[in-house]
């Protein structure tokens, strides 16, 4: 029988190690103790300013917020919306909705914007994508899209801001995407794209959509690492059967990475409680799509598990980035008589992340 002899010293160093392990494990679990409460934020702020695709500013009622209740978490986050522009609302084409029993739907972080939209929207309404009607309604849901000009705020050192990503390619400017498709476009600007006072850009969320959007919210999730707000809209589906589906559509990028707070290993926990604050907020019974990089490490991570709780995930199980992870998930809940059908596409179009496809669509009777 073998037998383990621990030495003195060592005895002492397994006892530290393992009050180094218990302190890490209490600091993680009391980050994510005590639930974040989201109420509606109506306080004036500059980076709560909307504008249109030419940068004049249209009512501010059109964007309605939502926010962490805590003051100290909207001092925190209020420091990073001052770094970027308003958001952009533009209603680009008319309000006319024809019949139809399906709606595409792409998810897909775009990579700083060297994911080349314009080439997937071609080829989907060009009805190069098996399984897509080039006809349907389409929107797009894109996380890392970015955008740049003087409506983005000069930069002070006091700013807190990351490191500027801009792959070494060609970029789409979400601003250009959305008047080469003629889309109507909520961009939700998330944080600045780098520091410096030569850098006038930011990056976030877009939500770009033939159909016209309702009942346009930014949800202010809290902060962990970096700043992380989802975006949501209302789209209207007419069918042929002469009923609507009024589908709220969420977009959203959680945290990557845990910060110093959690000692650098509470990611998990980290998008845990972005993803409790997120889905406290929204409408338990309302028919929803929600979809976005939730940069998840593993399958069995509890923001999915809380989730799943409430929506059916895509069917597809491929990765949808590097070293085999699946970080992009699109999840819905649907009226009865509607499903979804759900894939990844097999090209990437210049990003680092693999698109995702969903077609909502309408059950046959009988």
């Amino acid at each position: 029988m073998w037998r383990i002899v621990v030495q003195p010293r060592a005895a002492g160093a397994l006892r530290l190690g393992g009050r180094f392990a218990l302190t890490t494990a209490l600091a993680v679990a009391a980050g994510c103790a005590h639930p974040v409460r989201m109420a509606p934020d109506v306080r004036i702020r500059p980076c709560g300013a909307v504008v249109d695709l030419s940068g004049r500013p249209i009512d501010r009622s059109l964007l309605s917020w939502e926010s962490p209740d805590q003051v100290d978490e909207r001092t925190e986050l209020d420091a990073w919306c001052d770094t970027v522009g308003p958001a952009i609302l533009a209603q680009s084409r008319p309000p006319v909705r024809l019949p139809s029993d399906r709606l595409v739907i792409v998810g897909w972080n775009v990579h700083l914007g060297a994911g080349d939209v314009v080439g997937l929207i071609g080829e989907l309404r060009n009805g190069r994508v098996a399984g897509v009607d080039p006809d349907a309604p389409l929107v797009l849901m894109l996380q890392e899209t970015f955008r740049a000009g003087d409506l983005v705020p000069p930069f002070s050192e006091r700013m807190p801001a990351p490191p500027r990503l801009a792959p070494g390619r060609s970029r789409q400017d979400v601003l250009d995407i959305a008047a080469v498709g003629g889309f109507n476009v909520f961009y939700l600007p998330t944080m600045r794209n780098g520091r410096g006072t030569d850098v006038r850009e930011d990056r976030g969320l877009a939500i770009l959509s033939s159909l016209p959007l309702d009942q346009v919210q930014a949800f202010e999730l809290p902060l962990e690492r970096q700043r992380r707000p989802a975006a949501a809209v209302v789209v209207r589906l007419a069918s042929s059967s002469g009923t609507e589906l009024a589908l709220r559509l969420i977009n959203t990028h959680l945290e990557s990475r845990s910060g110093a707070r959690r000692l650098w290993l509470g990611s998990p926990h980290a998008r845990n409680r972005q993803g409790q604050a997120l889905s406290a907020a929204l409408d338990a019974d309302a028919p929803t799509v929600l979809e976005g990089d939730l940069n998840t490490w593993a399958n069995r991570e509890p923001v999915l598990a809380r989730l799943r709780r409430r929506f059916e995930p895509c069917t597809d199980r491929r990765p949808t980035f590097g070293a085999g992870l699946r970080l992009d998930w699109f999840f819905s809940r649907l009226p009865q008589g509607w499903t979804t059908t759900c894939w990844r596409l097999d090209q990437k179009y210049g990003s680092d992340h693999y698109p995702i496809v969903a077609v909502v669509h309408k059950l046959r009777s009988g």
